[in-house]
């Protein structure tokens, strides 16, 4: 397997270019590898400085969506940015591309940022219901003040380079061909004028007014009390950047990993990533492509959903929520059985973007599952002895056979998924 990063010395500079593939996703071999250099760097007494640089179009889009929960092999990468952060000599990362999640968390552990044409910063996790890396609830805040951080945290969305560094997310912008050798020449600069290490949990410069910050909080805690529907991600991001003003940085650190792992636990994130990876595999004749911010259904998809709302409206006045939620589900089956769709997940999808169905639930096959097939099938075989509408489809008695229910079943082989940049 290559190396997924390359190491060049010039003059006492080391240059560390990531290079694990077009997007330079973060997984256990770039972080060892990370980890590795640097540690070989932290020995070499001619070292002035390390410039973090990226091949490809990324600096890096983050974790892949199929990975995220799985065990981390050490160091881990929290404790790769802590490395880079405590390094003794300046480290500067070069954006050329996007930086996204875990992506963004690395360079924001380095001890500042150089936008080359093409920057921008993001922290979409908020959107798959998860905490962003846990050091990034600490360090983005340091960098732009807790408003500023917490509406890029809670919103989700890519800013470019000038309006981040507008917040202060970029010391510097370069030009041309050639970003890294005009990185190159910056940094020849910043170490000309007394360039020294600038850990970022160590920075307090925005968090001197504390009451603008847990003003901050406070609006943000009401947004969320008068928005439809709790989000379990955003109230525990609130949090976590609350921590980062009252307590110390490891003890505020440890909150938001442990914050971390109850979101990635939680059904709202189960929810969300079901969809996320279920609208990258749906046919195009189901849902239409991206359009001006919209997914709307196609000619096939909205047949799908009349017949979803039929149902819906059926169970509507029996003011049961089990009746409600197997009427979608009986529904669902029913059309996947006929062909009509190619899995339950595409049910789910053309229910939340065309039905109404509460994405947060991760759509009505999903939420099905969540609240237990078998106990939603014997519920129905009772209720058909009264209305055969209720008598469970063959592909829910299949269903129940198997601990992952819909999830085991072999359907039709998917498109290759794209993860979420």
């Amino acid at each position: 397997m290559s190396r997924p990063l390359r190491l060049r010395l010039r003059q006492g500079i080391a240059m560390v270019t990531l290079d694990a593939g077009p997007a330079n996703r973060i997984d256990d071999l770039l972080c060892a590898a990370l980890w590795d250099v640097f540690g070989h760097l932290s020995r070499d007494p001619g070292l002035r400085a390390v410039l973090l640089v990226a091949e490809g179009r990324h600096f890096s889009a983050g974790r892949d969506l199929r990975r995220i929960g799985a065990p981390e092999a050490p160091p881990g990468f929290d404790a790769l940015c802590a490395r880079i952060e405590g390094f003794a000599r300046p480290v500067v990362a070069v954006l050329q591309g996007p930086a996204l999640g875990a992506g963004a968390a690395l360079a924001l552990a380095a001890h500042a940022r150089i936008a080359a044409p093409g920057a921008a910063i993001g922290f979409p996790d908020v959107a798959l219901g998860l905490l962003p890396e846990p050091g990034a609830t600490q360090r983005l805040p340091r960098l732009t003040g807790a408003a500023a951080g917490l509406a890029m945290l809670l919103g989700g969305k890519v800013m470019p380079a000038q309006p981040a560094a507008a917040i202060g997310l970029f010391d510097a912008a370069v030009a041309g061909d050639d970003p890294a050798g005009a990185a190159l020449a910056q940094l020849e600069d910043w170490l000309a004028a007394g360039l020294a290490p600038r850990p970022t949990l160590g920075r307090r410069d925005r968090m001197t007014d504390g009451a603008a910050w847990m003003a901050a909080i406070a609006e943000q805690r009401a947004a969320q009390r008068a928005a439809p529907g709790a989000h379990f991600a955003a109230a525990r991001i609130v949090d976590c950047v609350e921590a980062a003003l009252l307590l110390p940085p490891a003890a505020a650190l440890a909150i938001a990993q442990e914050a971390q792992a109850a979101c990635l636990a939680h059904p709202q994130s189960r929810a969300l990533r079901h969809l996320h990876l279920a609208e990258r595999r749906i046919a195009p004749e189901l849902l239409s492509p991206l359009q001006a911010g919209q997914r709307v259904p196609g000619p096939q998809g909205r047949v799908v959903v009349e017949r979803l709302l039929m149902a819906a409206h059926r169970a509507k006045g029996e003011g049961d929520p089990d009746r409600a939620l197997a009427a979608w589900l009986a529904e669902g089956a029913r059309m996947v059985e006929e062909g009509l769709v190619r899995q339950p997940a595409d049910i789910d999808v053309l229910a939340v973007h065309g039905a109404g169905f509460d994405r947060l639930r991760g759509g009505p096959m999903h939420a099905a599952q969540q609240a237990g097939l078998l106990r939603l099938r014997n519920l129905m075989r009772v209720w058909a002895q009264d209305d055969p509408v209720w008598t469970p489809p063959a592909l829910l008695s299949e269903a129940v056979k198997w601990a992952a229910g819909f999830d085991a079943l072999p359907f039709a082989a998917p498109p290759a998924v794209v993860s979420p940049a």
